[in-house]
């Protein structure tokens, strides 16, 4: 007489663990991901699969604009960036103080006056300042090579970079105003140094000191008009007073 089995042949065993027919969220039966379906960061990031996902800097989500920038990458943007200011001001400054220079060995220099000899004497003074100043960043820096004071040479170089325009300006139009003064009369030459003057002081100051205002007042209209924290009180609201105490023993029992 056949015996009846206990549990039908075929039967799986009890712990092993169900096999997920259904294929997973986003891909097709055939392992291709759907259009339009979500992929994961490593897919979307460029890594290779089963690479841990990379994580992303603070400032890589925000605009540029707005982006925060680490202090060491901003002093070593603001470095470079006067670097290459100071090379087109030294251009200017070689040029004018060779020019000056060969001046007291041409023949007409018998010729000149008193005060277009002064005038000479304190152009090239000029000059020469304009130039110390001008180098003084790249002997400063060679002398704090990798002493970690990249901050202090930055604000050193930007302080003697700014003295430096300030006496180049001078000395051009003091070369100006001995050049004209020995070609012109006094009218022409007031009237010429005057204007070389004035659009000096208007390009190198002026202009920059406007935008400097215009974006100053741009920053205090957005902060005015950023909206109140919650539950700060408003300050264009009119003022409530204090609560009302209500009725005689609303608050007691």
């Amino acid at each position: 007489m056949p015996t009846r089995p206990d549990a039908p042949r075929d039967a799986a065993p009890r712990d092993a663990a169900p096999q997920d027919s259904a294929p997973q969220s986003g891909a097709s039966p055939g392992g291709v991901p759907r259009c339009g379906a979500p992929q994961d960061s490593a897919s979307q990031s460029g890594a290779p699969r089963g690479s841990a996902p990379r994580n992303r800097a603070p400032w890589e989500d925000v605009p540029l604009e707005d982006a925060p920038e680490p202090r060491a990458r901003r002093l070593e943007r603001n470095w470079s960036e006067l670097l290459q200011e100071i090379r087109v001001a030294q251009a200017g400054v070689q040029i004018l103080f060779a020019f000056l220079l060969t001046l007291p060995f041409t023949q007409r220099w018998n010729q000149v006056t008193d005060f277009q000899r002064a005038l000479y004497l304190a152009t090239l003074l000029l000059v020469a300042a304009a130039s110390a100043l001008l180098i003084g960043p790249v002997a400063y820096h060679r002398i704090m090579f990798r002493r970690g004071a990249r901050a202090r040479l930055v604000a050193a170089a930007n302080t003697m970079a700014l003295a430096g325009l300030v006496m180049l300006g001078a000395g051009i139009n003091g070369a100006v105003l001995l050049v004209v003064d020995v070609l012109m009369g006094p009218l022409a030459t007031v009237l010429i140094c005057s204007a070389t003057a004035a659009f000096f002081v208007a390009l190198w100051w002026a202009l920059p000191q406007l935008t400097r205002w215009e974006l100053t007042a741009i920053h205090e209209d957005a902060q005015d008009s950023r909206p109140p924290a919650p539950g700060a009180p408003d300050a264009g609201a009119p003022d409530a007073g204090p609560p009302h105490p209500g009725p005689p023993g609303a608050g007691t029992r």
